[in-house]
């Protein structure tokens, strides 16, 4: 029988038992879990206004800008040199990072699914990554395209008040745009993690497993919702309660470190006190981006069986029965 319950404390089971998966989820954290997370993130943070803005004050788009870096590279060509080979080395590691992320993503789709049907063999980090490399591409397409359909839309929310100034009617208009595209985000990040299933499992083709990615969805929004909301609140739970422990663990090394008056005792405490905050926040962030990512492939697996049904629709049936009964 199917229950969201079920799902999440398999996911938490998977999660806690095969901690290797916390190395997928570290680098699967950097990409982002979700939609929805970097919706919520987006409206905290005003992201909507900063795209638009970003991308219509952008200095790339000035001609002085290219004529100043022509002058500099005549000028200066020792130091150009250095700061492309700099430049170079940055975007070498941010590329190494997006491949290190998007394979991960798609290995903790993979062994969950194998772990899940107690495909031991094929349960490991190996494996995982090796599932990982063989579907990059298409999983790549799939979070770009969300990225880009995010951060577009937020931008076109925005578009109102920043042409007009922030006027009342602007605003107005912001509110409607809002309520309009939110369902449409959510869609698209639910669609998405869907077609990520579609590819890493079923092995569909990018626009096969968007396809099939829409049609599960489409059948399934009610259950993809209320399991959205699930994450969500437990998402903020953990956080709260990530927060306590850090601060309970690392605070004895902090505060010993203003106890001591030796400059160099100071220093050792606060480092280890520091490093711990570093490292729980590290691993606690690979452990629920690990959870949240096995918990939808279970979720993915179970509608593939049509063994999904919606909290409401449980509810209605339970209410049905009972009144047949009397």
């Amino acid at each position: 029988m199917f229950s969201y319950r079920k799902i999440l404390r398999q996911a938490l089971d998977i999660t806690w038992k095969n901690k290797y998966l916390w190395f997928f989820g570290l680098f699967a954290t950097l990409i982002g879990t979700g939609g929805e997370y970097q919706l919520l993130n987006n409206i905290s943070e005003g992201n909507g206004e900063k795209t638009f803005f970003n991308l219509s004050s952008s200095p790339w788009l000035d001609i002085a800008t290219w004529n100043n870096i022509v002058t500099y590279f005549s000028s200066n060509y020792w130091q150009a040199l250095f700061s492309v080979i700099v430049l170079i080395i940055i975007a070498a590691l941010a590329i190494f990072i997006i491949i290190l992320s998007v394979t991960s993503q798609g290995a903790l789709v993979h062994q969950t699914e194998k772990i899940a049907n107690k495909k031991t063999k094929d349960s490991n980090l190996s494996a995982g990554t090796l599932a990982g490399q063989k579907h990059f591409w298409p999983v790549l397409g799939v979070n770009i395209g969300l990225k880009i359909v995010i951060s577009l839309m937020f931008a076109l929310m925005a578009l109102p008040i920043i042409l007009s100034g922030g006027l009342i009617g602007s605003v107005a208009a912001y509110v409607v745009l809002f309520l309009l595209f939110i369902p449409v985000i959510i869609s698209f990040s639910l669609v998405a993690r869907y077609a990520i299933g579609f590819i890493v499992i079923k092995k569909n083709k990018f626009s096969e497993a968007l396809d099939n990615g829409w049609e599960l969805f489409r059948k399934n929004w009610v259950v993809s919702i209320e399991m959205a909301i699930l994450l969500i609140l437990i998402n903020i739970l953990f956080a709260l309660g990530v927060l306590i422990i850090i601060f309970l663990v690392s605070a004895p090394f902090l505060i010993l470190s203003f106890i001591f008056s030796s400059f160099a005792i100071f220093w050792l405490f606060a480092f280890l006190g520091l490093a711990v905050l570093f490292l729980s926040i590290i691993a606690f962030g690979a452990m629920i981006t690990t959870f949240q990512i096995s918990a939808w492939t279970l979720l993915f697996l179970s509608l593939l069986e049509n063994k999904g049904k919606s909290k409401i629709k449980r509810l209605k049936d339970k209410e049905k029965a009972g009144k047949r009964k009397k």
